[in-house]
């Protein structure tokens, strides 16, 4: 890192046109200066908190990263600490300074070390930094993620989800259901992706288990049997084509290819 950069003056041209003068940009060493004015030093093992500016973190655990001006670039504080103690003048965009005691805004360059983005993910999971189970957002603070009836887009009540799981047993197909109550699709619903919060008799739960295809013709698409494996394979070895193995056996036209080209169930005799 060269110690020779000498304090320039900058302009900047206004809205009119006109070039106007600017301001005395620092050097290194007072950069570096200003910096370590800023960091709260204690023992070399002990983090090393940032005392200047901050910006929250991209996530939703509550912690923050400090930010400063460092050669005339905005950078994160931790950035600048490395930066300094290895005499870096700049690092790459997709380089990370990671954290050894996920302290955000700690400057002790004992804990700072060099990583990829993805690097930095895997070690947020496996030391449980983010804010998942009782410690998410949609826990600690419910009011923020509106549910249900509460939601201003909600095109929905509570009483009208059991009646789409009861339509559903009747064999009603989705389409019409979707069509009846003004929504694009029900699947969401009789998946339980949303409105899950609803409660839904037993008896419609049962029915919803099974899924059905839109390939076969609207019929309920259950898992093969070894006796279906078997009858197929047999059939498309007799010269039937997959289009009328699966009419026959009743099965989807997708899943009886790959059974009869043993992609699945390869094991089976």
């Amino acid at each position: 890192m060269k110690n020779n950069i000498k304090r320039r003056i900058t302009t900047r041209v206004c809205a009119d046109g006109i070039r106007r003068g600017g301001f005395a940009r620092r050097t290194l060493a007072e950069d570096i200066e200003s910096f370590h004015a800023r960091v709260q030093k204690g023992l070399p093992k002990e983090c090393w908190p940032w005392q200047g500016g901050k910006i929250p973190m991209g996530n939703t655990t509550g912690g923050e990263y400090g930010v400063t001006t460092f050669l005339g670039n905005r950078e994160l504080a931790h950035r600048v600490a490395f930066m300094i103690a290895h005499q870096h003048e700049s690092l790459p965009e997709n380089v990370c300074v990671l954290h050894e005691c996920d302290f955000g805004l700690c400057c002790n360059p004992r804990h700072l070390h060099l990583g990829s983005h993805q690097k930095n993910m895997e070690e947020a999971v496996e030391r449980n930094r983010f804010a998942t189970g009782d410690r998410s957002g949609s826990r600690l603070h419910p009011e923020s993620r509106p549910r249900g009836e509460n939601n201003p887009r909600a095109k929905l009540t509570a009483k009208d989800i059991p009646k789409i799981f009861e339509l559903r047993s009747t064999g009603m197909p989705e389409a019409e259901i979707a069509k009846a109550f003004g929504l694009k699709n029900v699947s969401p619903i009789l998946l339980r992706k949303s409105w899950k919060h609803v409660p839904i008799p037993e008896e419609f739960l049962k029915y919803n288990a099974l899924k059905t295809h839109r390939k076969n013709n609207g019929q309920a698409h259950r898992r093969f049997s070894d006796d279906d494996i078997r009858l197929a394979r047999k059939l498309f070895s007799d010269g039937f084509t997959v289009a009328q193995i699966c009419r026959q056996i009743g099965k989807s036209y997708s899943q009886t290819r790959k059974i009869v080209r043993r992609e699945v169930h390869a094991t089976l005799a």
